[in-house]
């Protein structure tokens, strides 16, 4: 189960976008913050594989300091409409992830929490992976002949490759993207191209907020 945390102050965002996340995607479960201090509470007390969190919540409030502890990995969603272009832009060139469109546009929004999902369970399993390599090193310093350890790190690690290619496979078919990458470039292609939209979008939000 995929939990996201979604603060808003738009009375409109607030009624559409858990409504669509949750009908569209399964197995998701949706908190809803609609103020500065919510916010802090819920961050204090929960993880979250996603963010979505509107510039005005945001205003004030350093992002990596947000970013902090537990939701370090977690990938930051900006709602924005027109009016909030700039402030918006400014949290995109920094490392919030991606970006939803107010209004909503359901079909657009599904698709950017779904990259926001699958680059935290991503990044999760490299943070993962990297602590079993770390574990495996010091208890082969201290017991250099442990080789059942051995036999079962590797098939630890074959686990791990498995469910990456398997990760990385679905990523780029979401993308529409079947190019060959390792781990850690689908990671930061993922990034990179989900922001680069975000951005390109914020610059065709029309007067009514919509894009074209």
């Amino acid at each position: 189960m995929s939990t996201i945390l979604i603060a808003e102050n738009d009375p409109r965002t607030i009624d559409l976008l858990p409504r669509i996340v949750c009908n569209q995607i399964p197995d998701v479960a949706v908190d809803l913050c609609t103020s500065t201090e919510d916010l802090a509470r819920h961050r204090q007390l929960s993880s979250y594989d996603a963010i979505a969190i509107s510039p005005i919540l945001l205003q004030g409030y350093h992002l990596l300091k947000y970013k902090a502890d537990r939701h370090l990995l977690t990938p930051l969603l900006v709602t924005a409409s027109r009016e909030d272009r700039e402030l918006a832009s400014r949290y995109l060139e920094r490392d919030a992830f991606g970006l939803i469109v107010k209004p909503v546009i359901p079909q657009e929004a599904v698709q950017t929490v779904k990259l926001a999902l699958w680059q935290s369970v991503l990044l999760k399993l490299l943070a993962s992976r990297e602590r079993a390599v770390a574990r495996f090193r010091q208890h082969m310093e201290a017991f250099p002949h442990a080789r059942q350890m051995e036999e079962e790190f590797a098939s630890k690690m074959s686990a791990y490759d498995r469910t990456f290619q398997a990760l990385t496979t679905s990523l780029g078919h979401l993308l529409n993207n079947e190019g060959e990458r390792s781990v850690l470039d689908m990671a930061g292609f993922v990034e990179s191209t989900t922001r680069k939209r975000a951005l390109d979008r914020l610059l065709t939000l029309g007067q009514d907020g919509t894009t074209h």
